[in-house]
């Protein structure tokens, strides 16, 4: 099928891998097997927002009436978001670090600043929220947390 891709000189083969495709090698008893795979692209952001959403959904919501101002997005009976309006009409919508924030920092190198832009970015077009400052939190630091 590609075999007009492979070139040999000098005792070395030069292979020629069509776009939109990637060299898998495996050695065997007699030789090398060059496969041309179709490569797949992922699409990192759209990863991102699927996950963000997929942390969301499902969630319990939550009140208390000790914190009248917050609303707890909770699931498997841990608190995943708290979403908090402050007296000057802004929000802060703190964020479980360990699962939720760590991911973007650990699977998608993603420094602290470019994690809560998106998560803010995320909050206001799901939830319908503007104004508002996502925050790290985690169980130690909220004790009115899960």
């Amino acid at each position: 099928m590609f075999l007009n891709e492979i070139e040999i000189m000098e005792n070395k083969i030069t292979v020629n891998v069509p776009e939109g495709h990637i060299l898998k090698e495996k050695k065997t008893e007699n030789g090398l097997i060059l496969t041309f795979v179709k490569e797949e692209k992922i699409d990192v952001e759209q990863e991102k927002i699927d996950f963000f959403r997929e942390c969301l959904n499902g969630c319990t919501i939550r009140l208390e009436k000790d914190y009248p101002n917050s609303v707890f997005y909770d699931k498997n009976e841990k608190t995943m978001f708290e979403l908090e309006r402050k007296n000057n009409g802004t929000s802060s919508f703190w964020v479980n670090y360990s699962l939720v924030w760590s991911i973007f920092s650990i699977k998608y190198n993603m420094v602290s600043a470019d994690t809560q832009q998106f998560i803010q970015n995320q909050v206001e077009m799901i939830l319908k929220v503007g104004d508002v400052t996502p925050m790290i939190s985690s169980y130690n630091l909220l004790p009115r947390w899960k």
